[in-house]
């Protein structure tokens, strides 16, 4: 857990100085670390930080994850609505990012389900 802190503030350093470049990756951590803490409403939070965050630095990619990692979380959850939404953004993500497989799931669009094969 040390070494994850010592990468976080040198994260947070990087997203002070260049937020377009770090401040998502930087809130993704933050996201997951908060998720892992049991503080669901500050993780939810910062996923939804990371992506918007992501996408004004138009990083697609990262966007595409933070909303995977996001709808994974509604799933512990057992919430399968709410991650709908979030499983239904990634595939567009990654739709635009180019990345066809990942996009691709059953050849039928988005599911909820498959983020279990994740």
């Amino acid at each position: 857990m040390e070494e994850l802190k010592a990468n976080q503030r040198q994260m947070k350093m990087w997203a002070d100085g260049s937020p377009r470049d770090f401040q998502n990756m930087y809130l993704l951590v933050e996201a997951g670390t908060s998720r892992i803490s049991g503080k669901d409403s500050e993780a939810l939070n910062l996923y939804d930080e990371a992506i918007k965050s992501a996408g004004k630095g138009e990083f697609i990619q990262n966007e595409a994850l933070a909303n995977e990692l996001c709808a994974k979380f509604w799933l512990q959850k057992g919430k399968k609505e709410p991650a709908h939404l979030y499983v239904k953004e990634r595939h567009r993500c990654y739709q635009l990012w180019g990345e066809e497989k990942r996009a691709r799931v059953n050849n039928k669009g988005p599911k909820t389900e498959s983020l279990e094969s994740f």
